[in-house]
């Protein structure tokens, strides 16, 4: 993911409280110095935001380091900060005016962009149940671009009097490759089953045909802030509660929290190698994923020496069969992972900084409308 650079200046005194710190600070305009209103400023992945009052002044709460501390505003450029740990000071934080740029004026005719929409949404929100109940209530933000190939071929082609094909002038057709969305306003996905207002400040999105496969891969980089729902009523609250069980298991973010506790089978997880066959004919024989895990000075940890490599991911709902079951029998629940780099990294929370581990099958299936908080754990975890 991107990170985009930051400007601190000098600072003033910060209060704590116990068990989390309060980041506080102003927000500037790098040119004018002026402060900026109105600002929404938050912690990425987590339910901790703010918006900045006429002062350009801004208060969150902080529960983890290191954290990402995230800018958002129509008229200035996205924004990122890494902390390592808490400041000991208050913040006075720059910002940069966005420029126009012309080439985002984008040209579609209506049916188009209709039709880009369709792709991108079940790609973006997710292809589940969440996915399917999440709606995006500005898609009038995005921003489309499309790959094409060009191929020619003939227009007609008839047969002559001697039984010779004789063919016609050729045409050049356009056939789509890659989709790529983006937006400089912050996207607002609400998800009524897991009771979250998810908004997303989009940085990338592309949909890749480029294989030619059935089902496209899509890639996505964004940062994301969770509004929770309000409601009185306690019989939404236990459907939240529930739906977001629902949401977390056999996920990306429980998948990797396991895998960095080296805690798989304890949370379902068997991890095999296609050996030979296809379908139900294929063969597979238990992969040692764990033996590829090595810790990092910073805390994360990273999966080295698997470059390229795939691997078939079987979940247990009701927990992994005794030595003696037949595994397939056993009905699993069944993903693809593939690390796309030689060190692939991610932390303790089951989040990763980047796309280099790539999930296929049902874990990919849920996407940002089956999205979580960075510290959401259940009940009794």
């Amino acid at each position: 993911m991107r990170i985009l650079p930051a400007i601190l200046f000098c600072t003033l005194i910060l209060n704590s409280l116990p068990g989390q710190s309060v980041l506080a600070g102003y927000l500037l305009d790098t040119d004018t110095r002026e402060p900026v209103p109105f600002a929404t400023v938050y912690i990425n992945g987590t339910t901790s935001g703010a918006v900045t009052d006429e002062e350009g002044f801004f208060e969150l709460k902080v529960s983890d380091y290191p954290c990402e501390l995230v800018v958002s505003h129509l008229n200035y450029q996205s924004t990122v900060y890494n902390f390592q740990e808490a400041p000991a000071d208050t913040l006075r934080l720059g910002v940069t005016a966005r420029k126009v740029d012309l080439q985002e004026v984008e040209v579609l005719d209506t049916d188009q962009r209709a039709k880009n929409l369709r792709e991108f949404l079940p790609n973006f929100l997710g292809m589940d149940a969440f996915g399917e109940k999440a709606s995006l209530k500005n898609p009038e933000a995005l921003f489309f671009t499309r790959d094409y190939i060009e191929r020619d071929r003939p227009k007609s082609i008839r047969i002559d009097l001697n039984g010779s094909k004789v063919t016609g002038p050729n045409e050049t057709l356009r056939y789509p490759l890659n989709l790529q969305a983006s937006s400089q306003q912050q996207l607002l996905i609400e998800q009524p089953e897991t009771g979250y207002i998810i908004h997303c400040d989009l940085i990338h999105f592309q949909l890749n045909y480029a294989r030619g496969n059935q089902t496209p891969g899509s890639m996505t980089l964004g940062y994301y802030f969770f509004e929770p729902m309000e409601t009185d009523r306690k019989r939404k609250q236990r459907k939240w509660q529930k739906a977001r069980r629902e949401a977390y298991y056999n996920s990306q973010q429980h998948f990797l929290y396991a895998l960095y506790h080296r805690q798989l089978r304890e949370e379902g997880y068997l991890i095999f190698e296609r050996v030979s066959g296809m379908g139900e004919s294929a063969q597979y024989r238990p992969f040692p994923l764990l033996d590829y895990l090595q810790d990092t000075p910073d805390g994360d940890r990273v999966i080295r020496g698997l470059h390229e490599k795939t691997l078939e991911i079987f979940y247990y709902p009701k927990g992994v069969p005794g030595p003696n079951q037949n595994l397939l029998r056993g009905n699993p629940q069944r993903s693809l992972l593939r690390f796309m780099a030689d060190s692939c990294s991610f932390r303790a929370n089951g989040t990763a900084p980047d796309t280099n581990i790539q999930f296929g099958g049902l874990i990919a299936e849920k996407k940002t409308g089956a999205m979580l908080p960075d510290n959401y754990r259940p009940a009794g975890q």
